[in-house]
């Protein structure tokens, strides 16, 4: 994974650090909660719950990234 390339990540170095930090912790507790629920579910929801997860770890990091860009803005 090359991480999270948006452009308001790219625009400063503290943006990004902080962006490819959480989205690394993200990805990892996403990782686990896909292995985790491999065990508990049936079969049937494993596809929602992969998307769902996949759908948090790429958003999440880059809406915070939007956010701590414009508070840096604002400085």
């Amino acid at each position: 994974f090359t991480g999270m390339k948006t452009p308001w990540a790219l625009s400063s170095d503290m943006v990004w650090n902080k962006t490819q930090r959480l989205g690394g912790k993200i990805m990892f507790m996403g990782g686990v909660l896909i292995l985790i629920s491999a065990f508990l579910g049936d079969g049937k929801w494993m596809a929602f719950v992969i998307i769902g997860v996949a759908v948090l770890v790429s958003i999440v990091p880059a809406v915070m990234s939007y956010i701590w860009y414009q508070k840096e803005m604002e400085k």
